[in-house]
């Protein structure tokens, strides 16, 4: 394999001025610039590769960012991927992606993975409760997205409070009295928000988390119903598809067809969700604020945990 050590001594250049050439490292140096050119000829035409592990160690910084989801399948987990993945590209960090599957052992073992790795940071997208103290032991910065779960940590997010707030006043707005909404066990943080919406003039409730077992959420949508609710809500995008799965698929004859809300992050939405009113999260906006987070604390220039949230915009249909 050609290394640096071999151009300079085939093109009889310093090593060091071949290294600050071939790493992008020249505005402090006057080569000439037909050097420069000689040495990435040269360096382009015998294939040369530059050794990231040789670099990592000298520079102490591997240009690695971590980063995991719980449900890559999910696409509001994709498309948060793919802009962290792009804004980490345009200030020339590599993404090393990891997926959970919604298990709290693969998580763990994705965080400890990174931390082997000798990634400069990770952006970690929570599925549930994990020892953060042995993270944040760790001289490696982490930013939490999505779900937060640790005042420890950094953590870039939607603002549930006043999302919640704007939605139950359209709710009630509309004359509708009880509303259910529908979260998986990993969505606490939602679930909390939204019951606090509940008033003399909005019933807002939640099944028992007995009722949370099945994936599809039918359970939970069954004893909603039963107990008289005229909104069902979905606390993410993936339980307002199961909530539009659910009725598309029943005939719903004896008990009156309840009006549907919830997210719609993504273009899925567009297709399958087309009527329905609903919160669209800023993932474009989580992702480069995330990174920013990160590459300051990487860089020395944030020392301390910061919480930044942002509210959601509401996107009004006629399924309201």
């Amino acid at each position: 394999m050609l290394t640096i050590k071999d151009i300079a001594l085939k093109l009889n250049l310093d090593h060091s001025t071949v290294s600050r050439i071939l790493n992008g490292r020249t505005e402090k140096y006057k080569y000439r610039q037909e050097t420069v050119e000689q040495v990435k000829s040269y360096a382009a035409m015998h294939g040369f590769r530059k050794n990231s592990v040789a670099s990592a160690l000298k520079s102490g910084r591997a240009g690695l960012i971590g980063v995991t989801v719980p449900d890559i399948g999910n696409p509001f987990f994709g498309k948060l991927a793919s802009r962290i993945d792009f804004e980490l590209n345009r200030h020339g960090y590599r993404m090393l992606l990891a997926n959970s599957g919604d298990s709290i052992l693969n998580e763990r073992k994705n965080l400890e993975a990174f931390l082997s790795y000798r990634v400069d940071g990770i952006i970690y997208s929570p599925f549930k409760q994990l020892p953060f103290d042995k993270l944040c032991n760790t001289n490696i910065p982490i930013v939490m997205v999505d779900n937060y779960l640790s005042d420890n940590l950094s953590f870039v997010g939607l603002d549930n409070d006043r999302t919640f707030e704007t939605l139950a006043a359209i709710i009630s707005g509309k004359g509708y009295k009880n509303t259910g909404i529908i979260c998986y066990d990993n969505g606490l943080e939602r679930e909390k928000a939204f019951l606090k919406r509940n008033s003399a003039s909005l019933k807002v409730i939640s099944a028992p988390k007995t009722y949370r077992q099945s994936e599809d959420c039918s359970d939970q949508i069954d004893w909603l119903l039963k107990n008289d609710c005229d909104v069902l809500a979905g606390t993410s995008e993936q339980t307002t598809l199961k909530l539009l799965e659910y009725f598309s698929s029943r005939e719903i004859c004896t008990v009156r067809m309840p009006a549907v809300t919830g997210f719609r992050d993504t273009c899925l939405m567009d297709h399958v969700g087309t009527k329905l009113t609903g919160i669209r999260q800023p993932i474009e906006k989580y992702a480069e604020t995330a990174v920013r987070i990160l590459l300051d604390a990487i860089d020395g220039k944030q020392a301390c945990p910061v919480k930044i949230i942002f509210s959601g915009e509401l996107i009004t249909k006629t399924s309201l």
